[in-house]
């Protein structure tokens, strides 16, 4: 079968994969007031994080609309037998239900929605799972096993300096009883079955890193990964991280990856993590 993966801005994809253009992103809206971008589209992560700085109105985020979907599915059916949508968990965000309405509209039996239960990072490795059975001629069920695989044993874990922007945006879940002053305590957060949930406090940037490798550890033992680190605009720690992972462990794909205004917008500007999985020997 001729397969077509779909996803949105939010899996963070990085940019030698998003700019192939074999993964179809529908770009989540960004908005700054009355002023209104694309992610990835008409804002670049750096032009976002330099308006985040210096702009007096603090942004948020709105779903695609299911026209959106429904313009890029009835394109892609005209060369594909089906198509498998792949989003943001529905417990951030709206995007998966807009899917869900253009499926119906279109084709409910060649289009699979799929909700992650992911974001970032750990929601793209799922979309190049499924591109990579996809682009082997697989069959649709094998796709969807692979998909089912990748979202059974990709993980996220990060940290922020401040937890404002995600009790702001109502996007904190069950992490929200780590609220406080945080002084030198950082917090490790999680994304488990689509929710933010609280994993560790911790004393010190250095710890914070440690106990996630440990996390690592614990999932692959000696194995090789597929890893990402993820930053909103913590450039100089991110090269630290991504540096420290690739010489703690065998990675047959790493990743350094800038956020993009999606997960800025509810992060913030201070959030560092990694998104992982296991990969096949």
């Amino acid at each position: 079968m001729k397969i077509a993966v779909v996803t949105d801005s939010a899996s963070d994809l990085p940019n030698e994969v998003r700019e192939a253009g074999q993964i179809h992103v529908v770009p989540i809206r960004v908005l700054f007031g009355e002023d209104q971008f694309r992610d990835q589209v008409d804002i670049t992560p750096e032009q976002f994080f330099d308006k985040l700085n210096t702009s007096g109105v603090l942004p948020s985020t709105s779903q695609p609309s299911p026209a959106d979907f429904i313009n890029l599915y009835e394109i892609l059916l005209k060369k594909h037998d089906a198509v498998i949508s792949l989003h943001i968990s529905e417990k951030l965000s709206g995007t998966y239900q807009s899917a869900c309405i253009a499926r119906d509209a279109v084709s409910p039996s060649r289009i699979e929605v799929i909700d992650t239960r992911a974001a970032s990072m750990a929601q793209g490795f799922i979309a190049m799972e499924a591109l990579q059975a996809a682009a082997a001629g697989s069959s649709r069920e094998h796709v969807l096993h692979a998909v089912q695989k990748a979202m059974d044993t990709t993980r996220l874990a990060f940290t922020v300096d401040s937890l404002e922007h995600l009790m702001r945006n109502g996007r904190i879940g069950k992490a929200a009883s780590m609220f406080g002053s945080l002084l030198s305590v950082k917090p490790i957060i999680a994304l488990e079955d689509g929710e933010l949930t609280p994993m560790a406090k911790v004393r010190g940037s250095k710890r914070v890193l440690e106990r996630v490798m440990e996390c690592i550890r614990k999932d692959v033992g000696n194995g090789a990964i597929k890893v990402a680190v993820i930053h909103t605009n913590t450039h100089d720690r991110a090269r630290e991280w991504f540096t420290a992972v690739q010489g703690a462990f065998v990675c047959k794909e790493a990743y350094l990856v800038q956020c993009g205004a999606v997960i800025g917008t509810h992060v913030g500007p201070t959030g560092l993590g990694v998104a992982w999985m296991p990969a096949d020997q």
